[in-house]
């Protein structure tokens, strides 16, 4: 298991070669195809912005259509934000390094076409994973759809990437939450998490609302359909960590001013 961390230089600068030359972490970055998910939510962006800083070769994001706006038209929207405004003075022509593929958690084999599966297999070296639903009231079936079987069909194809340095794993500092104390390690997840997808895969309509009207009780002692499908995910990047180099980060709470 890997776990590499990204330095923080708030005055860091493109043109500043005297501050990033010769540091470790960055070092390892610099260069690489990185793939992305979840670029346009506040971790994400900051994390692109940071990679684009350290010179990486690429990011290849995938992303979706949303509510109402294509897959262009929400990433134009976040490299105009003001979070990319300081790049764009270091490095006007940072855009040219990023790869955008269409994309979709909730969708079977996170919804890659064969061309873009093809391309992610043979050009990234390391996966920053930070998508997910985060709605505390997401109903089960969606919350496991997207954040655990879009999760586990993301790292099959992960262990088809020929040169795979490292895979990062976004999950939550409360995704075991009913634990006193939260230690840097797995805990058991509280259900078997392909027995989870298959259950939210056989669902009828009727089933399903049944669910939902008593999720509560399904999920105790998780809080809500969040923080559970955290913990079923971090298991299924477990088993996979027996052949895959990953690891995976608590962020507590995040949120941002402008």
């Amino acid at each position: 298991m890997s776990v590499v961390a990204m330095e923080r230089n708030n005055d860091l600068s493109l043109t500043d070669e005297k501050k990033i030359a010769n540091t470790p972490v960055m070092e390892f970055y610099r260069g690489k195809n990185v793939l992305v998910t979840g670029g346009t939510g506040f971790i994400g962006r900051l994390l692109i912005e940071k990679l684009l800083r350290i010179n990486v070769k690429q990011i290849i994001l995938l992303s979706r259509p949303k509510k109402g706006k294509t897959v262009q038209q929400r990433c134009d929207e976040l490299f105009g934000s003001v979070v990319f405004m300081n790049l764009k003075k270091d490095y006007p022509a940072f855009i040219d390094r990023i790869k955008i593929l269409d994309a979709d958690l909730q969708h079977p084999g996170v919804g890659l076409s064969d061309e873009s599966i093809d391309y992610i297999v043979k050009n990234t070296q390391i996966v920053f994973h930070a998508a997910s639903d985060v709605r505390f009231d997401q109903a089960l079936k969606k919350a496991i759809e997207v954040n655990v079987r879009g999760t586990r069909d993301l790292l099959r194809i992960c262990e088809k990437i020929i040169n795979l340095e490292l895979f990062i794993y976004i999950s939550t500092a409360y995704s075991n939450c009913p634990e006193e104390t939260i230690k840097e390690e797995f805990y058991p997840p509280p259900s078997d998490p392909e027995k989870m997808i298959q259950l939210v895969e056989a669902m009828d309509e009727h089933f399903e609302d049944h669910i939902n009207k008593t999720v509560n009780e399904f999920i105790h002692p998780w809080p809500n359909t969040y923080v559970y499908t955290k913990a079923l995910t971090e298991d299924v990047v477990r088993q996979f960590g027996e052949l895959l180099p990953i690891a995976v980060v608590r962020p507590s709470i995040s949120k941002y001013h402008l």
